[in-house]
């Protein structure tokens, strides 16, 4: 009877045990499936060297290795890193939608912490995008500064968190202005211009042209006083 017993608790434990393996079978034959696609669509035949030797400005770039993403780093040099790479060293990630007018979302510090922006416009534009009260350590509010350097004129496109967003929680109460009054607009080179807004979800998609000549764009939170 002890060996009956034996046998049974045995022969019981076994079909969790099947159940187990079946499970991770499945689930390295997927892993395996998964990763072959991956190398199966990698481009061998160029490497990023070679795309830039060959590309003429505005041409778009696309990274070999699809699990890559296209960035631009700080030295203004293109590389193609995994998206953890680029979220852990806040690199610049690009991503060409329409030919010659590049995406790129770029982190910016602002009141203690990084917060990120994505702007279009032609290629070799911007040079910097930067909360210069950040940097220089004086809180004049929400102002953000575009250094652009154009050939000819062109639009800029900018994604801006929206009017309610929790960033701007009593922002105007903490600038001595009416409370929850607070609205963008926009200078360039020191002249207040036009736009175009759209809200997207927790966004404000907002379009603004320049000229030739152009040489700073300035975003700025404003309020009612």
């Amino acid at each position: 009877m002890i060996n009956n017993k034996k046998y049974v608790i045995k022969v019981m434990s076994v079909k969790p045990f099947l159940t187990s393996m079946s499970i991770l079978i499945i689930l390295g034959t997927f892993t395996q499936f998964a990763f072959a696609q991956i190398i199966s669509d990698y481009d061998h035949s160029h490497t990023l060297k070679e795309i830039l030797q060959d590309r003429e400005m505005g041409d778009p770039i696309t990274c070999p290795n699809p699990a890559h993403v296209l960035v631009l780093r700080p030295n203004d040099d293109w590389a193609c890193v995994y998206f953890e790479t680029a979220k852990h060293l806040n690199w610049d990630i690009v991503l060409y939608s329409v030919p010659d007018a590049p995406q790129i979302t770029t982190s910016v510090f602002y009141q203690g912490d990084y917060h990120h922006i994505t702007y279009q416009t032609n290629e070799g534009v911007v040079d910097s995008v930067v909360f210069p009260s950040a940097s220089e350590g004086i809180d004049e509010g929400y102002v953000l500064e575009i250094s652009i350097m154009p050939t000819h004129e062109g639009d800029f496109t900018v994604i801006l968190p929206s009017i309610k967003s929790d960033i701007f929680e009593n922002y105007c109460t903490e600038q001595g202005a009416i409370p929850d009054s607070h609205f963008f607009f926009y200078l360039i080179d020191g002249e207040e211009v036009e736009s175009e807004e759209t809200d997207v979800e927790f966004n404000t998609k907002v379009k603004l042209h320049y000229n030739a000549d152009s040489k700073m764009i300035e975003i700025i939170l404003g309020c009612l006083i």
